[in-house]
């Protein structure tokens, strides 16, 4: 009890809370200092690739013992000509389907004749979903479907990141010119059902978190020409989600695809994972399924950063003053073991609470700590002896 009661009080010295102070203020400096070196560039796009909550995905493939999804179908539309399309349409609206999700953009117009079959394929089907692509900025090119005009449901298919990196985010709903826009998975839910949709819209988060519960294997998926050519047994796809798009399970084609938590590289990911409708399936088995990821509020990521930090630094500081001769080898084993504890916390969370806990600044400031403390050191050290600053830092600890 003495020695809590001798480190809670030194924990509460001016140098060890002003120093404190300063890692988060040299944190905020650097997230608003554009860094516009290239030579970053490289040690840039690594960290803003990086979530070690990633792990829980990747590393302990716990998805993998999720049985198939039975309430989805993915029909491949590989390369097919809006003629076939229209057929596949016609085809799968014959098996009395929940839903039907078309994957698929049509930005202009072709063929007058085929436009027209494809068009009444579309205005024949009730429950089909058109997608889209959203423009945010005034100088994008409008990505209107050309065919929204026949079709009650249409989503936006753009992806959280896509630009930046993995895909570990959806945004439900835009508003965007006065107007509520779905997202894809958002419309195909609410077409196939619609109290499942409302759960969604209670919600009200800006951004959710994806469950990702299953690879591309774990869908049933068929191939259009075999559906054409009639070797499918259309009850596969009744009163079933059907999702049309594109997919290809060679790694080497990555056409349409995009990096998740599930690729296999951790870091330094380089080939994409995950074809944009399987990632749509997850979305959609998530909102249908229930299982949304709880994420810790901002509040208690930076409760935790500031406590987190005030103890290591309050430790760093005594262990400067009293140790320094094994100082650098002793900080670097704690800065390293403190970041795989902060990775294996977020593993448990993700496994066992189902729950995204961001420790993003606490190991952020760890890892600053020791640099800005020699700072602290010297501007205390100035102070002392220019303005008589009280301080724990002299010349004797040198």
């Amino acid at each position: 009890m003495n020695l809590y009661k001798q480190f809670m009080k030194y924990l509460l010295k001016r140098d060890i809370i002003l120093a404190t102070v300063a890692v988060f203020l040299v944190m905020g400096l650097l997230t608003l200092i554009p860094l516009n070196l290239h030579v970053l560039d490289p040690l840039k796009m690594a960290l803003t690739d990086i979530s070690f909550n990633d792990l829980s995905f990747a590393t302990l493939k716990s998805h993998r013992n999720n049985a198939m999804d039975e309430k989805i179908v993915i029909v491949n539309i590989g390369y097919a000509d809006r003629t076939e399309i229209a057929a596949v349409i016609n085809k799968i609206n014959s098996a009395q389907p929940k839903a039907i999700g078309l994957d698929v953009l049509f930005l202009e117009p072709k063929e007058p004749a085929v436009d027209s079959l494809l068009a009444l394929a579309i205005a024949q089907t009730p429950n089909i979903v058109l997608s889209n692509k959203l423009s945010f900025e005034k100088d994008s090119p409008d990505g209107r479907n050309y065919f929204t005009a026949s079709s009650k449901y249409h989503g936006y298919v753009n992806f959280v990141g896509e630009q930046a990196g993995v895909i570990r985010y959806f945004s439900p709903f835009e508003k965007l010119n006065d107007s509520i826009h779905y997202s894809f998975a958002a419309a195909v839910v609410k077409a196939a059902d619609e109290i499942k949709f409302k759960t969604l819209q209670k919600r009200s988060h800006n951004l959710e978190l994806i469950n990702y519960s299953r690879q591309a294997d774990q869908y049933f998926t068929i191939d259009y020409i075999g559906l054409l050519a009639g070797k499918v047994n259309l009850t596969v796809l009744q009163n079933k989600i059907v999702l049309v798009g594109f997919t290809d399970s060679k790694p080497s084609n990555i056409e349409d695809k995009h990096f998740t938590p599930l690729n296999e590289k951790f870091v330094g990911k380089s080939i994409p994972d995950m074809n944009g409708v399987v990632i749509h399936a997850n979305i959609i088995s998530m909102i249908l399924e229930q299982h949304y990821i709880k994420k810790s509020p901002a509040w208690l990521n930076w409760f935790l950063a500031v406590l987190i930090i005030w103890f290591f630094m309050g430790f760093v500081v005594n262990y400067y003053l009293n140790s320094h001769y094994w100082f650098h080898l002793v900080i670097k084993t704690i800065q390293l073991l403190v970041t795989v504890v902060f990775i294996y916390i977020g593993i448990l969370f993700g496994k066992y609470l189902n729950s995204y806990i961001s420790l993003s600044a606490a190991l952020g400031g760890i890892i600053l700590s020791v640099d800005v403390l020699y700072f602290y050191d010297g501007f205390a050290s100035w102070a002392n002896r220019k303005f008589g600053f009280k301080t724990l830092f002299d010349k004797t600890h040198h």
